[in-house]
């Protein structure tokens, strides 16, 4: 498992105005929420093999997969079980630790390198 230091970037503008356009299209965002949005949108930069969630780690965010693919995975009976594969315009988080309230039972690594 290659170190977990992750990168983050500038956010690009158009970027922050495309992933609020698609959050709009599902549901209604208060101008109050879209300023929140765009005061903490962060961007993180993935190489290959870097995770972006670790096994037990706790996910408190919800990401957008601007360029790149992510896989997730959890380990059962030591086999590394893939649960799903993401790729750009998609979102992605933690299923068994969304909200940070639980440890996650599954990793999130880049499988090339990856703008999230």
């Amino acid at each position: 498992m290659r170190e977990n230091h992750l990168q983050f970037i500038k956010v690009n503008p158009e970027d922050r105005a495309y992933i609020l356009g698609l959050l709009t299209t599902l549901h209604p965002v208060s101008n109050d929420l879209q300023e929140e949005f765009y005061k903490h949108a962060i961007a993180i930069q993935l190489e290959e093999g870097q995770h972006l969630l670790c096994l037990g780690g706790k996910c408190n965010c919800m990401y957008f997969i601007t360029e790149g693919a992510l896989m997730a995975y959890s380990v059962h009976k030591p086999k590394q079980i893939t649960t799903y594969i993401s790729v750009e315009n998609e979102f992605i988080s933690s299923l068994s630790g969304l909200y940070g309230e639980q440890p996650s039972r599954e990793a999130i690594v880049a499988v090339e390198p990856t703008l999230v």
